[in-house]
């Protein structure tokens, strides 16, 4: 996923999606509030490295980040930062880069991915389709991550609808891919669903780089013995 969002865990885009700002190692976005959620977990575990990073301006993101202000202030002060090919300007594009280059910022990073992407939704969605494969639950992570979850826009029933016990396992991710490709923008539709397909059929280009999940250690047809399913 990291890969793929290509933001790692430092570097922040502008509002080329309407997200308004992009951070982090699964791309934590502004308007939907992982980004606020996870700046406020890492200044209350390490208000000195927050304060390191934003300097006087540590307050003022915060705030900025929060519940508190609306989503068309939040996409309002994204755009104020946002200059050329999305690029974000300083100071901002180094307070950010310099947080993320933390290593115990990198932790929560992973830890807010995990917590809320991998546990509440794709492992959840895994059992709703009764999913076990290393590569299906890479896909559900993936569509957690980008799209949300398979209960948002109606693909839980759509893909229950389309799948078959007929189906070998990567016709089923590919069934799964193509759900999930067609409820999102249709200017994003060719993005998503390369992305999607490159996990269900364990290969394939996405932004343009050629991946091959089994040099990345992920099989078809193996099953991960360290996931529960609920």
């Amino acid at each position: 996923m990291a890969s793929f969002e290509g933001t790692g865990f430092t570097l922040i885009e502008g509002n080329f999606d309407g997200a308004g700002l992009t951070w982090g190692i699964i791309g934590f976005t502004l308007r939907d509030g992982e980004l606020g959620q996870v700046l406020s977990d890492i200044n209350s575990r390490h208000p000195d490295l927050f304060s390191q990073a934003f300097g006087n301006e540590a307050d003022h993101i915060l705030s900025i980040a929060g519940p508190s202000t609306s989503e068309p202030q939040k996409l309002a002060f994204a755009d104020s930062i946002t200059g050329p090919n999305f690029r974000v300007a300083e100071p901002w594009r180094t307070f950010f880069s310099s947080l993320g280059d933390m290593r115990e910022v990198q932790k929560i990073q992973v830890e807010r991915a995990r917590a809320k992407y991998w546990t509440q939704i794709a492992i959840r969605d895994a059992a709703d389709l009764e999913l076990k494969e290393e590569l299906d639950l890479l896909l559900l992570f993936d569509v957690a991550v980008q799209d949300g979850g398979m209960r948002a826009k109606d693909r839980l029933q759509t893909a229950r609808d389309r799948l078959t016990a007929q189906m070998s396992a990567t016709e089923r991710r590919q069934t799964i891919a193509r759900v999930v490709a067609d409820t999102v923008d249709p200017s994003f539709r060719d993005d998503v669903l390369a992305r999607k397909m490159c996990i269900a059929q364990g290969n394939g280009v996405v932004h343009k780089a050629l991946y091959s999940l089994d040099m990345w250690g992920f099989l078809d047809g193996a099953i991960p013995v360290s996931v529960a399913l609920p």
